[in-house]
């Protein structure tokens, strides 16, 4: 048992040189798109009689805070995935919107998202976040209802259901992002063919399915919250239009307009020519790359109204479900004026300031905000959040600049 021992321990000892090996060559891993998701049973807190701490962020834990509120200042608590929590691995708790919002209103701001979680671990902590006893809470949550139904397949089968879970752990590895890298270089990846089971594709039976449970589940955290009388915000959600697709589902057509796919690395649009693609067109009908190559030629050409509109077709035929898609968005629209709760269009209001649709600079991969996109979050949320507590309203315009000399897209 000894020679086991100390084979594992040089295994590992191996591993980890080579993880370091890896990070000065490489640099730091990059954020994960896939991570694993807290369980969907069990407690989501532990509670003293001071003190109380989450249990499902993980290595993204605020740490303990006070169980009850201070009587001189109002509590906001947070909730959604890693978008306001833990996303982007290298910005700090006190550059999230939360922490950027408690800075510009003076209140308490807890940040309780964490990478993973979707509609269905909300509605099981919301009676705890009621215990907590905060004065708003802010709701920015849609992206990963979609997204685990594809990693963590809950219409898939154990095969790849296993390797989505392995993924999820091995993710934040440079190493293991270095092999990725690697392979991807010689066979550019592309997701399998549709189907019932095992497919990373979403059918549209699927994703109605989807957008039902995600429904029915925020409805009922809203209405839990509202009968407790918190005050409840739902945010529309950002993401990253400009990105390359995760996974190319026409390679083919990227081969023959000479723009080699690659899902880490830029694509060569110098070499794009309006002239190239409407050759291709007729080839390739029905493949998610064309509105998106669509959308980046018609912003070149000036067109910014009909680049907004391609570029949101793309998001929302993109067969890797990473961001949220506009039936999302509407659903959240929905809900919050059939519960008479507060809405703030982030998606429209920062759209509105990026000629019709997001700024790429807001985001640090398809997906999660960069710095300065949680800047232009607590930009757009820190009006409406002082207006509901009372409070003078901020001074933000140094956060981001929210122009509104346009209606085109975002007004859609």
């Amino acid at each position: 048992w000894k020679r086991t021992v100390y084979g594992v321990a040089t295994t590992l000892l191996l591993l980890g040189a080579a993880e370091g090996v890896a990070r000065w060559v490489g640099g730091p891993p990059k954020p994960r798109l896939i991570a694993p998701i807290p369980e969907r049973n069990g407690d989501y807190f532990t509670f003293t009689d001071e003190q109380a701490e989450t249990l499902f962020q993980g290595d993204f834990s605020i740490g303990p805070f006070p169980a009850q509120p201070d009587s001189e200042q109002p509590r906001v608590i947070w909730l959604g995935g890693s978008s306001i929590r833990g996303g982007e691995g290298r910005i700090e708790l006190e550059e999230e919107v939360p922490a950027q919002v408690a800075e510009a209103l003076g209140v308490e701001s807890l940040n309780l998202g964490a990478p993973g979680i979707d509609s269905h671990h909300l509605l099981q902590m919301t009676p705890s976040i009621i215990d907590l006893k905060p004065a708003i809470v802010v709701f920015y949550t849609g992206h990963n209802d979609r997204g685990n139904a594809v990693f963590f397949n809950n219409f898939g089968d154990l095969k790849s259901t296993l390797i989505a879970r392995t993924r999820g752990v091995l993710g934040g590895l440079r190493l293991f992002q270095a092999l990725e890298e690697s392979i991807a270089q010689a066979s550019p990846p592309r997701p399998p063919k549709p189907g019932p089971e095992g497919s990373t594709i979403l059918t549209e039976a699927h994703s109605l399915e989807i957008e039902h449970q995600f429904e029915a589940q925020l409805r009922r955290s809203v209405r839990m919250l509202k009968e407790a009388d918190i005050q409840v915000v739902l945010s529309t959600l950002i993401s990253n239009p400009w990105a390359p697709p995760h996974f190319y589902g026409c390679p083919e057509l990227m081969d023959a307009l000479d723009l080699r796919p690659h899902p880490d690395a830029p694509v060569a649009l110098h070499l794009l020519t309006r002239e190239a693609l409407e050759a291709q067109r007729a080839n390739f009908e029905g493949c998610h790359e064309v509105p998106w190559l669509d959308g980046l030629l018609l912003h070149r050409e000036g067109d910014l109204d009909a680049s907004a509109r391609a570029l949101d077709l793309a998001r929302d035929q993109d067969p890797m479900p990473l961001r949220a898609n506009s039936r999302t968005q509407e659903i959240i629209r929905t809900i919050a004026r059939e519960e008479e709760v507060t809405l703030i269009d982030a998606q429209a209001m920062i759209s509105e300031s990026g000629e019709g649709i997001e700024p790429t600079s807001l985001f640090s991969d398809i997906v999660h905000p960069s710095p300065a996109g949680h800047r232009a979050l607590a930009a757009v949320m820190a009006p409406t959040l002082a207006d509901l507590l009372g409070l003078p309203e901020p001074q933000v315009e140094h956060l981001f600049p929210v122009i509104r000399s346009r209606t085109g897209p975002a007004s859609r």
